[in-house]
């Protein structure tokens, strides 16, 4: 026995001496021989480039971390990015094939880059609530809770300024220019404004007084600079100022919005700086020819707006609100085209695409891509977003206006 139990340790010492590949298999009938190489495992797959601008939208739910990728060519959801942060700040670039994340609770921006599919994260002073790209560059512009400043990407540096802006009594809006890398900062406490541009450091911070005597609220850039339009902070004016010239244009009383706590909608100014346009959340807009009249053309929409852009090449005024969408012809503004929506269907977002030709938008408590084109007049079949429960940001590598 004592043999015999020898003999068998003996073999199994010698079987587990030989490499497994070169043991005879179960059931075959022919050892493998010794001198065959092992097959090698293929070469993993490199990840699909998602960097295509006029071709791929990015559609995100706030507060989660997936990225639904829409195919506009094939009319469907083709892939699910996922954010290692909650999605609460989000921005794409329109030159370069980057997205940028912001949870607003930790100190970091986080980066996500289309062609590799890499994730990078670079530590930040404080939080981060609003991200924008500049273009034919590697920078992002932020805005911190109590600061501005500036991001390389590339490099992982960061250039905070040191004024401060925030405190636990007062708010700050900014405005940024992409064309001169200038921000503009708007506080509710005082009616000054404060400018700094990254194009001429030197110059340092520079205090613009408009006369105002209220403090100020959101605003948005031109083209070039040439003019900023904003409103002022929980009242009911919006006003444009002429950087190069110091003119300023104001629309008089909108609606009175002080008893009712709200704040006018955020201006918008089209490529061209063709119209400048303000509006109330009772549906009265205000739409400025800055090069024709001092006056503007004005318009009731019927219902609560949101959020205002222009498409096809500016023809058309696009205005996204609660349980509608409408169209106006500049030349026609009565001459509407209106989608009307179900019971708390509000537009959410909306993004121009970079042809101008098509309308993306969102609706609460919808998981859904809608499209409307422009230039046919006719709205398309939605896209059915998987992994979103309510689409909340869209946003593509190319847009209609520079500016947004």
């Amino acid at each position: 026995m004592m043999k015999r139990r020898n003999l068998l340790l003996a073999a199994g010492a010698g079987a587990l001496s030989r490499p497994l590949w070169s043991l005879q298999l179960p059931g075959s009938t022919a050892p493998v021989p010794a001198t065959e190489a092992a097959p090698q495992p293929a070469p993993a797959a490199s990840p699909v480039s998602l960097y295509d601008p006029t071709r791929y939208v990015f559609v995100a739910d706030k507060g989660m971390s997936n990225i639904a990728v829409v195919d506009l060519e094939e009319e469907r959801q083709v892939d699910t990015l996922r954010s290692p942060v909650a999605i609460r700040t989000f921005a794409s670039s329109t030159d370069k094939p980057w997205l940028a994340i912001s949870d607003q609770r930790r100190y970091a921006v986080t980066l996500i880059n289309l062609e590799t599919r890499e994730i990078t994260e670079i530590p930040l002073p404080s939080r981060a609530f609003r991200l924008t790209f500049v273009p034919e560059s590697s920078k992002l512009a932020i805005t911190l809770e109590d600061r501005v400043g500036m991001v390389d990407y590339r490099s992982g540096e960061v250039n905070i300024l040191e004024k401060t802006f925030q405190n636990l009594y007062t708010r700050f809006n900014t405005i940024f220019s992409v064309y001169s890398q200038t921000f503009w900062v708007l506080q509710e406490n005082t009616p000054l404004i404060y400018q700094y541009s990254y194009s001429a450091p030197e110059k340092g911070w520079q205090t613009i007084d408009i006369g105002e005597t209220r403090g100020l609220g959101s605003g948005a850039p031109s083209f070039e600079d040439r003019l900023i339009a904003f409103t002022t902070y929980y009242a009911d004016e919006g006003i444009i100022y002429f950087a190069d010239t110091g003119k300023v244009i104001k629309t008089g009383p909108l609606y009175d919005s002080k008893h009712l706590n709200e704040r006018l909608l955020e201006p918008f100014i089209d490529n061209g700086m063709k119209h400048v346009i303000f509006g109330d959340l009772g549906g009265n807009i205000l739409i400025y020819e800055p090069d024709v009249s001092d006056e503007p053309k004005r318009l009731q929409l019927g219902y609560r707006p949101r959020k205002f852009r222009t498409g096809w090449l500016d023809r058309y005024l696009v205005v996204g609100g609660d349980r509608h969408l409408s169209i106006h012809p500049f030349d026609n503004l009565e001459e509407r085209i209106q989608l009307d929506f179900g019971y708390d269907e509000d537009v959410t977002d909306m993004w121009i695409s970079g042809d101008s030709k098509l309308v993306l938008y969102s609706k609460e408590y919808k998981p859904v891509l809608s499209r409307y084109n422009l230039q046919t007049q006719e709205s398309l079949p939605d896209i059915r977003l998987n992994g979103i429960v309510q689409a909340d940001w869209i946003r593509m590598g190319s847009t209609n206006n520079v500016c947004y």
